[in-house]
């Protein structure tokens, strides 16, 4: 682009930025503020309600290998932009059902579409559009999964305590789609040769040099070899292992609930923990630059313990 034009991948990372705020800030990290209030109106335990969670997550590891294959030869100017539309769409269904069994399948379909957008297409992207900070742009898009949670459950929250969780279902519903959609609409592009462009730092000196010498320059493995490697599985094992100390957090805020605290402060509890998961986002990032992937996860795991 012309000198002193803002390069369109800045935008990309602004429209990714859009996107993980509403799938996975939204979306994900504030359905636990309903789970006491609608187990109350439907007289079963939180518990029981709180299993949508857990189907969807489920659904989203079935997807997210078709999402990682499809993602790169689909045209996600429409694929997005139709994912996101329908889990808002499924989301504001919740305000209608009157059976637990219906949040079950709301998770299903919440879980499948959302491997469409909560972690696949923003690394795939941003990658395609960033040659020189991408580590930078991915961290800081990923990150703002935890803004989504500090920024959006107190009003979530206040919604809930003023109109009721029906209502609030809709709030929270809508608030992820005119986050998300306008840029996903009108901004997304998969990579800059759509628009004629080359990525953000793309010097062509040294494109040539990686054409000339294209073998694995930084180590690694080929995905065939890894897959008949016995340590790729212990390390799925062990990152499925870390992912269920992530996933509790929704239950603060019923708990909160549960001992006195009124809805919006339990909330803003939930902020809090949203706080914590975008400040250490940044700390790894930090640390692993310094003390290595395994010896910076260890610390965090001691932390987190």
């Amino acid at each position: 682009m012309s000198k002193g034009k803002i390069h369109y991948a800045w935008w990309i990372l602004v429209a990714c930025c859009a996107m993980q705020l509403a799938g996975q800030g939204i979306i994900g990290n504030c359905a636990g503020i309903f789970y006491s209030h609608v187990a109350e109106e439907l007289g079963v335990g939180r518990g029981t309600v709180s299993l949508y969670a857990t189907i969807m997550n489920v659904a989203v590891c079935v997807a997210l290998p078709f999402a990682g294959k499809y993602l790169p030869k689909c045209n996600v100017r429409k694929v997005l932009p139709m994912c996101m539309g329908l889990i808002c769409i499924n989301a504001a269904l919740l305000s209608v059902y009157h059976n637990v069994y219906m949040w079950y399948i709301a998770g299903a379909i919440q879980g499948l579409l959302g491997a469409f957008i909560f972690l696949v297409p923003a690394p795939l992207i941003l990658n395609n559009w960033f040659h020189k900070k991408s580590g930078f742009a991915i961290g800081l898009a990923m990150a703002f999964s935890g803004f989504g949670g500090i920024v959006f459950n107190p009003i979530i929250s206040a919604a809930l305590a003023s109109w009721g969780w029906r209502t609030a279902y809709l709030v929270y519903a809508g608030l992820a789609a005119v986050v998300s959609l306008p840029f996903l609409i009108f901004v997304i592009r998969y990579k800059p040769e759509d628009l004629g462009m080359k990525p953000y730092g793309y010097d062509p000196n040294e494109a040539a040099g990686r054409d000339a010498a294209p073998e694995l320059s930084k180590g690694g493995v080929l995905a065939a070899d890894a897959l008949k490697s016995p340590v790729f599985y212990i390390l799925l094992v062990i990152i499925g292992l870390i992912a269920f100390s992530t996933t509790y957090y929704q239950h603060f805020s019923g708990f909160a609930t549960s001992i006195g605290f009124t809805t919006v402060a339990a909330g803003t509890l939930v902020s809090a923990v949203s706080f914590g998961n975008m400040g250490l986002k940044f700390l790894y990032g930090i640390l692993a630059d310094l003390m290595g992937v395994r010896n910076s996860t260890i610390l965090m795991c001691v932390i987190g313990g």
